[in-house]
């Protein structure tokens, strides 16, 4: 005899028969890439460690880049993060080539992160043209602290300590 879950999976199948799911499409390209001085900038990088700027910008030169461009994008990419420079030496950070995100990009990723400041708000009234204070900050009360004796005790004189020592005896007692 099988097992619950073998006869449920009969029947679950006898009911409705699998339907094979086909694979995903291949995602098509925006468009072809012919001439990428960045990517072939960033690679250069990569391979060639420890170039000066000037070193790597001649080199991709020889290979038909403008040098200008190439100088340029590698201080995008060393403001990016993508290449550091040390001791005018350049060294990629990261294994792969990622696009250089625009400064518009950037500048709106920094204006999410930056927390806003806040605003001094003044209310004048209308009617007088006197400006209203603002409500004074409140300052969250401390916790009260554990009660001890000899706080009570410290603070009474002689005669009240006499006074309430009769009380407490009248009490407990009896």
């Amino acid at each position: 005899m099988p097992d619950i879950a073998t006869a449920l999976q009969k029947a679950l199948n006898d009911w409705e028969p699998p339907v094979p799911i086909p694979p995903p499409a291949p995602a098509k390209p925006y468009f072809t890439v012919t001439n990428n001085v960045t990517r072939v900038t960033f690679d250069y990088v990569r391979d060639n460690p420890g170039k000066t700027r000037v070193e790597v910008a001649a080199a991709l030169e020889k290979m038909g880049y403008k040098s200008s461009s190439v100088s340029s994008l590698l201080g995008q990419m060393i403001k990016q993060g993508m290449v550091r420079e040390s001791r005018n030496l350049l060294y990629v950070t990261i294994n792969e080539y990622t696009p250089i995100k625009s400064s518009k990009v950037l500048k709106a990723l920094a204006d999410k992160q930056a927390t806003p400041e806040r605003k001094k708000v003044v209310i004048v009234s209308k009617r007088t043209g006197e400006v209203i204070p603002a409500a004074p900050k409140v300052e969250p009360t401390p916790a009260a602290k554990e009660w001890e004796p000899n706080d009570v005790i410290d603070k009474l004189t002689v005669h009240q300590a006499i006074a309430l020592f009769k009380a407490l005896r009248n009490i407990l007692v009896g």
